[in-house]
């Protein structure tokens, strides 16, 4: 295990929270940038259309900042991850990787899902790059201490 992984590792779960949050905001411009308009897409289990708010993963953190799902996220992430899981609707891997990384970091701190304290941060990094994992985790660290 690299050195910077194991640092974050040790960190104190608010410490690691914090981390989730810098690399989850720079997925976030990941997620917006290759996904900038609502999608609409057909569920292929029930046939219905669905909508993807483009706004849901901003709210999604802001609810993780705030420590409360004052915007019915739970709600709202429900359609949405299931079409992602079942090939409903198919996006870039770089902004999958963004939304799940989002989506767990909320399921972890506001929903309270017992998650690896290392998947939102993994989950983070893959979206944000295959060469600078390492810099990015260290800047986030950084930031923190």
């Amino acid at each position: 295990m690299h050195p910077a992984a194991k640092q974050y590792l040790s960190l104190p779960p608010e410490q690691q929270k914090a981390v989730q949050l810098r690399l989850c905001e720079r997925a976030l411009e990941i997620w917006e940038n290759v996904m900038p308009k609502p999608i609409v897409y057909r569920d292929k289990t029930t046939g219905t259309l669905q909508f993807l708010e483009v706004g849901l993963l901003r709210e999604a953190i802001l609810s993780v900042k705030m420590g409360q799902d004052k915007y019915l996220i739970a709600q709202r992430f429900v359609n949405p991850m299931s079409g992602l899981q079942d090939g409903s609707f198919v996006v870039p891997e770089k902004a999958r990787f963004a939304y799940f990384s989002i989506h767990n970091l909320f399921a972890t701190h506001i929903l309270r899902s017992q998650n690896d304290p290392w998947l939102v941060t993994n989950q983070a990094l893959a979206a944000l790059s295959d060469e600078n994992i390492i810099e990015h985790l260290q800047w986030a660290i950084s930031a923190v201490r």
